[in-house]
């Protein structure tokens, strides 16, 4: 996703590979502070997972996994840089802020119901979440005053956030290729 310049072939610059089902929400990072997090992104999927992305890098940043049914929809926080939230199958909602935990949502609330909730946006401001469902119906939420109005060091907190999730992917990487190189010294060829 990089501006061309005029006489470049338009088409496809970069492709992110990364869920196991169909992309159902995609939201880009827009909280604007003193530190500059535009090529962050967020994606929902079918396959039950929301995925962080940055522009720098076409693998997931992280995967949030807590997701007990399709996840339909995504949706950053207009003034927050570390909250986003997001709606599944089964009528949830949750509201994530990745600076406290990135394991679990600090808020979640299931619809009278449960019918399927497939739209989440926010309000300009960020006091309030507007959320669909497959009847036809809208549910208007008032967001937390600590979420709706940060602090001045949510911004360098997320930072701090962002290079700990890359530090355990890296890990995990290397976790990986460790317990590749070790299941491989149980196999000799035989001569």
């Amino acid at each position: 996703m990089n501006c061309r310049r005029h006489g470049s072939k338009a088409g496809i610059h970069d492709l992110f590979e990364g869920h196991q089902g169909p992309v159902t929400g995609i939201s880009s990072h827009s909280a604007q502070g003193h530190i500059d997090f535009s090529h962050l992104f967020l994606s929902a999927s079918m396959d039950w997972t929301v995925k962080l992305w940055s522009l720098k890098d076409s693998k997931p940043l992280y995967s949030f996994e807590d997701n007990g049914d399709y996840v339909c929809d995504v949706a950053w926080s207009p003034v927050h840089p570390s909250v986003f939230a997001c709606v599944d199958g089964m009528g949830r909602l949750d509201v994530w802020n990745l600076n406290n935990d990135t394991e679990l949502p600090i808020a979640s609330v299931v619809a009278d119901g449960n019918p399927a909730l497939n739209r989440v946006v926010w309000t300009p401001n960020g006091q309030q979440l507007a959320v669909g469902d497959d009847l036809g119906r809208v549910y208007v939420y008032d967001v937390g005053e600590n979420l709706a109005t940060p602090k001045n060091d949510e911004w360098s907190r997320f930072v701090h956030t962002l290079q700990e999730l890359e530090n355990n992917k890296a890990d995990q990487e290397l976790d990986t290729l460790n317990n590749l190189a070790s299941s491989n010294s149980y196999l000799m060829p035989i001569r």
